[in-house]
């Protein structure tokens, strides 16, 4: 028996905030799209939802949600932050050497745009309207989106849980659901990583192997189920970790540190890479 169906239903009675009487959102301000095949961009790598509202300044991306989304935040203490349902919020470029960086939208994506007088631009800052205007990263969660992932197009295109919010109880509690389902004599010896979408995100999450035998699960490259999915693209190591319940891969000692491996549903089998949190199937 599938073990993850409980915990979905379970799960259905857990609810979070919305805010109905949230104001107008802004009026969408037309962005120019830019023309080029090969920007100096880097992506915000924000899942905005659709119905968001944004506003574009010089150096900032304002945006106001829907109400079935909100966002929270983390400072640079690790201090959380959190919208109402339908908050806004904004993500500032900066340029750190030289002049002109500026938020833009290419192919899709938001991001900052490195014009020809700046030689290093970066995503700086983001902000809660009305709660915190210096946090060092934000993720926007849909609180209507909790389910397993059973097909390979549930993860194309989406992002992972940054790991500065395995620590959210709304994570948490998700986390504990699936645990619950598990008794006693499971064995953590032998386990796979299978995924479940919380919040819009998604969650890499190390169960014993015969508690789930329907779900897509993640292998190692060179074969075993449980193996090494985590790789340094440079010096350095990138080990795999189980923080709070959910895997990632440490990028203490890595500048640039990639999951990695093959998704399965003992029928097909695809290669599975992570840039930046966003998820690629192929």
């Amino acid at each position: 028996m599938k073990q993850l169906f409980l915990f979905l239903m379970a799960i259905t009675l857990l609810a979070y905030c919305t805010n109905d009487g949230a104001p107008d959102a802004p009026q969408e301000i037309q962005n120019l799209e830019l023309r080029t095949s090969n920007p100096d961009f880097t992506s915000f790598n924000i899942p905005f939802p659709e119905g968001t509202a944004f506003e574009y300044t010089e150096s900032e991306l304002k945006f106001t949600l829907p109400n079935t989304h909100y966002i929270v935040g983390v400072d640079s203490d690790g201090n959380v932050y959190s919208s109402t349902g339908g908050g806004s919020g904004g993500v500032t470029c900066t340029c750190t050497i030289g002049s002109g960086c500026d938020p833009i939208k290419f192919k899709g994506e938001y991001g900052c745009l490195m014009k020809d007088g700046c030689s290093a631009c970066i995503k700086s800052v983001s902000s809660i309207t009305g709660v915190h205007d210096e946090l060092s990263e934000i993720v926007i969660l849909d609180s209507d989106e909790i389910s397993s992932v059973d097909k390979f197009d549930e993860l194309d295109g989406n992002y992972l849980l940054p790991s500065s919010f395995f620590g959210l109880p709304e994570i948490q509690e998700v986390v504990s659901e699936i645990n619950s389902n598990f008794d006693d004599s499971a064995s953590y010896e032998d386990t796979k990583i299978v995924f479940v979408n919380a919040f819009g995100y998604i969650l890499p999450l190390e169960i014993p192997s015969e508690g789930d035998n329907t779900s897509i699960y993640l292998r190692s490259n060179g074969g075993g189920d449980g193996g090494e999915v985590c790789t340094c693209l440079v010096d350095g190591e990138c080990p795999k970790q189980s923080k709070l319940g959910v895997v990632r891969c440490n990028s203490d000692k890595c500048t640039s540190c990639q999951m990695s491996g093959l998704v399965s549903n003992h029928d097909e089998t695809f290669q599975f890479t992570e840039t930046n949190g966003l998820i690629s199937i192929q």
